[in-house]
C-alpha cells in the first residue's frame, strides 16, 4: 500500500489544501495582505546612496530611517480630479506637493487657490509640459520660468522646486534649473497612473509595493488616481507612515544631506530669486493680474 493511499494521509493533504485555499482567498481579497504577500516587496530596491545630489541640486529620496513619505501629484490642476484628491487628503489630514503646469494654473486658478488654502505645497512642472532635453536654451528657460511667472502673478511668491515632465532631463536642464534657483525633485515610487483605461486597483498595488521609508511617491492629478488615493492613504496610515511636504523632507534629511540641500533651498528664498522676471508675453498671460 502506498503512503498516499492511507486514509489519514489523504485527510491531512486535503486539510492542508483547504487551509491554503482559505489563505489564498484572504490574501486575494484583502489589499493589505495582498500587498504584504507580493514577492516584489521582498526585493525592494535600496534607497539611493545619495539622498541629495549636491552637484545637480537634486533630491532623490528622504531619510531612510524615518517612516515618512511625500505624496506628489504631477500635471495638474485638473478639474476632473483635483477636488476629489483634495477631499481625500483632507480626510486623512495629509499634506501633499503638487507639481503644477503653468498653463493649467492659468486655466484653473480657483483650484490652485483651494490647493494653497488647504496647506499643500506647490512646485513647478513647466509651462506647457514639454519634454525638456534637446530644447534650445531660450525655449528651455521659458518652459521653466514662465510657469513661475504665472504662479507669481497669482500669489506674489516664487516656486522653488522643479520636476521635469516625465522626469526627463539632461545636463542643460539641470544647469538651467540650478541657475534659476530650483531644487530638482526625483521620485522613489512611480504609480504608473497615466494613460487610457487605468485601473485604480493597479495604481494602488504599484504604489504600495514600492513605498518605503523616505519615499517620494509619484502620482498624477488624474481621475483614476483620485479613486485609488483613499486605499493608498488608508494602508500607509495603518502601516505607520507620516505624510510630509518636500520642504519638511529636506529638513529631516541626515546632517550632511540636509546641509547640502538647505544651501540650495536658501538660495531659492524669495530674496535670492527676486531677480526672476515676473512678466509674461501677452499671448501667454492674457490680462490676468489678480493675486490669490
Amino acid at each position: 500500500m502506498s503512503l498516499f493511499s492511507r486514509p489519514q494521509v489523504r485527510r491531512a493533504v486535503f486539510g492542508m489544501g483547504c487551509v491554503l485555499l482559505v489563505l489564498t482567498v484572504v490574501v486575494a481579497t484583502n489589499p493589505r495582505w495582498r500587498n504584504r504577500a507580493n514577492p516584489r516587496r521582498w526585493f525592494r530596491p535600496k534607497p539611493p546612496e545619495t539622498l541629495f545630489d549636491f552637484k545637480n541640486a537634486m533630491l532623490r529620496a528622504g531619510n531612510p530611517t524615518l517612516k515618512e513619505v511625500v505624496i506628489t501629484f504631477d500635471d495638474g490642476p485638473h478639474r476632473e480630479s483635483r477636488e476629489q484628491i483634495l477631499g481625500v487628503l483632507n480626510r486623512f489630514h495629509a499634506k501633499a506637493t503638487f507639481f503644477e503646469v503653468g498653463m493649467r494654473m492659468e486655466q484653473n486658478p480657483d483650484l490652485l487657490r483651494k490647493t494653497i488654502e488647504e496647506g499643500h505645497e506647490i512646485a513647478n512642472h513647466t509651462m506647457f509640459h514639454q519634454t525638456l532635453p534637446g530644447l534650445k536654451p531660450d525655449t528651455l528657460h521659458k518652459g521653466i520660468n514662465e510657469a513661475d511667472i504665472v504662479y507669481y502673478r497669482f500669489t506674489g511668491k516664487h516656486l522653488r522646486l522643479l520636476r521635469p515632465p516625465g522626469m526627463r532631463f539632461d545636463n542643460a536642464t539641470l544647469d538651467e534649473a540650478k541657475r534659476l534657483g530650483y531644487i530638482t525633485v526625483s521620485y522613489t515610487t512611480a504609480a504608473g497612473d497615466y494613460g487610457d483605461h487605468v485601473d485604480p486597483k493597479v495604481v494602488v498595488d504599484r504604489t504600495l509595493q514600492k513605498t518605503d521609508n523616505g519615499g517620494i511617491l509619484l502620482l498624477h492629478d488624474y481621475p483614476a488616481t483620485a479613486q485609488a488615493l483613499p486605499e493608498i492613504l488608508d494602508t500607509l496610515t495603518k502601516q505607520g507612515y507620516r505624510f510630509v511636504t518636500l520642504e519638511e523632507m529636506i529638513q529631516h534629511l541626515p546632517p550632511k544631506e540636509r546641509r547640502d540641500a538647505l544651501t540650495y533651498w536658501n538660495k531659492s528664498s524669495e530674496a535670492a530669486v527676486g531677480q526672476r522676471p515676473v512678466f509674461l508675453p501677452t499671448a501667454v498671460s492674457g490680462s490676468r493680474e489678480k493675486k490669490l
